[in-house]
This record gives structure tokens, sequence and C-alpha cells, in this order.
């Protein structure tokens, strides 16, 4: 991932996972999004949601699985973001039995997003489940896993 949009876990558990991501301004997309009056792209907030839907999959199949976006629907943004504050992001993956998919599967996930206790996005994704070697280092991801579990709040 060039661009990391999960900075810390605050929960994980067998349905949902909650992730956040500190907004400085020193990141790069704030460079040319905007110059004078810097905002995080909604494309980038949809990022942190793939990203997160990942992480969950890598926690839950022991890096056997991972996530390939398929399709997005119902995505509203409801307010700007801004460098200076935390987003906060709640996914809720209700349907089935999360251990029974298999590879090819597909799976829809509800994303919402929060910026200082107020929602700023929600929508859902549709993901196919594939092996996780096809798109990660399994090395890397550990590490960063691991640095996410360590600093779990």
């Amino acid at each position: 991932m060039r661009n990391i949009f999960i900075d810390s876990l605050r929960r994980i558990d067998k349905f949902n996972i909650e992730g956040s991501k500190y907004l400085s301004l020193n990141e790069d997309i704030f460079r040319d999004h905007f110059p004078n009056s810097p905002l995080l792209p909604a494309a980038m907030m949809i990022e942190g949601s793939i990203q997160l839907s990942r992480i969950y999959f890598w926690h839950i199949t022991n890096f056997k699985n991972s996530l390939l976006p398929m399709s997005f629907s119902h995505f509203k943004f409801f307010d700007l973001v801004r460098p200076g504050n935390i987003l906060d992001i709640s996914l809720d993956i209700t349907k089935g039995n999360v251990e029974s998919y298999q590879i090819g599967d597909e799976v829809r996930i509800k994303t919402i997003g929060y910026c200082n206790d107020k929602k700023v996005f929600q929508g859902v994704i549709q993901f196919r489940i594939v092996e996780f070697e096809k798109l990660h280092n399994k090395e890397e991801c550990g590490n960063y896993l691991s640095f996410l579990y360590e600093n779990m709040k």
C-alpha cells in the first residue's frame, strides 16, 4: 500500500472492525487537494474502508484470504474532512459465517465514517474474496497488522 489509511484499530471481533486514520497536514494528498483549503477526497475515505476490510479478512483468515473491491453502492457523503482531525471508520460484516467464505465468494460490507463523532460518510462495498498472496506480501502485511495489534486502543 502506498498510502496507509488505517493508523490504529479500536476493535475487532467476529462481525465488526473499527479503525482510525490520523489526518496530518503533512499527508501527501493534502498538498494537491487543495493547497489553500485541504480536504480529504471521498475516494480516500473509501480507500480507508477498503484497507480496513482487508485487515479484517487478514485477521479472520490468518492471511489466507484478502478482498478485491468489485462495486460500490449507496455511498453518501455528509461533511468535509480536514487535516488535524481523526477519521474513524466502522465496518459491519453480518452476512453468513465469515469462516465459511471461499475463494471467489462475494461479500458485502457496510462502512460508516465519523469525524468528531459526526457521521461524514456511509456506503456498501461489494468484494470478491481472493487468495492473500495474489495481492499482498505476507511479511509486510504481517508487520503492519502486528503494529496495529500492539497499538490497539
